[in-house]
């Protein structure tokens, strides 16, 4: 297929390849879209060097679920989408053969050894703390909150329900969920993750407010299966990351 190539036309006028090329630019998909193309060949080429095969059974699993997410259960969804879309059987099988082989390769390049070490030298940062906040005009207001739960003269839910502007979390007593290491202002969460549990720190300013945070509970990570797959998604991706930038200046 030439750059020129007519791939329909609007009341005379042509569609080009090129046409489709630079709309990709401009939308800024063009680079993603050729990453991701280099990420495939970079998967079947480890895959290959590997040895990792399939079975039938393999890809028709992986081609079904496709297919229930993005809502082609019957036949003739997925056919009339394939021919809307200017899809072929050979195109379809060769996507659905690159994600089996992302998956296998996965699991050859991150192994239990792999994922606990991870896990030991980043488990500080995957500490989570579970939080109330309670947000004020002022900083005066602020630092009044502080001072009196720090001298117990007062609960700091009971403060929230009172005096927190913050309405979604004011009928609470203030509470805000738990949050992972990491995910917050960097003043806020250096201040939380540097305190112990039953600590109230700040004020802090936040969006022309200010706010005091108590720390209900410091959470130290522990292993999970859902952990343990994240672990293993970052690893992989890290890796794969690395090996694509290499195959783009070799």
């Amino acid at each position: 297929m030439k750059m020129q190539d007519v791939l329909t036309k609007v009341q005379g006028k042509p569609i080009t390849v090129e046409d489709v090329v630079n709309l990709l630019k401009i939308n800024g998909t063009f680079r993603n879209t050729i990453y991701q193309l280099i990420e495939i060949e970079v998967i079947n080429l480890h895959a290959r060097a590997r040895g990792i095969s399939y079975t039938d059974e393999e890809l028709e699993a992986i081609s079904e679920e496709k297919r229930r997410m993005m809502g082609l259960g019957s036949a003739v969804a997925f056919n009339t989408y394939c021919r809307m879309n200017g899809v072929r059987q050979e195109h379809w099988k060769n996507a659905i053969v690159s994600e089996l082989l992302k998956r296998k390769l996965k699991t050859v390049m991150v192994g239990p050894k792999e994922v606990d070490a991870f896990f030991q030298q980043n488990r500080d940062n995957l500490k989570m703390a579970c939080l109330a906040r309670i947000v004020v005009k002022t900083r005066e207001e602020a630092e009044s909150i502080k001072n009196r739960v720090s001298k117990e003269e007062a609960d700091f839910s009971t403060l929230a329900r009172q005096y927190s502007l913050e309405n979604t979390s004011r009928i609470a007593g203030g509470y805000l969920g738990c949050y992972k290491k990491g995910s917050l202002p960097p003043e806020i969460d250096k201040a939380i993750f540097s305190s112990t549990a039953k600590s109230v720190v700040g004020p802090f300013s936040q969006n022309g407010y200010w706010s005091v945070y108590r720390i209900e509970e410091i959470m130290q990570a522990e292993i999970s299966d859902v952990l343990r797959s994240q672990i293993i998604d970052k690893i992989f991706n890290q890796w794969l990351s690395t090996e694509v930038q290499n195959a783009k200046s070799g």
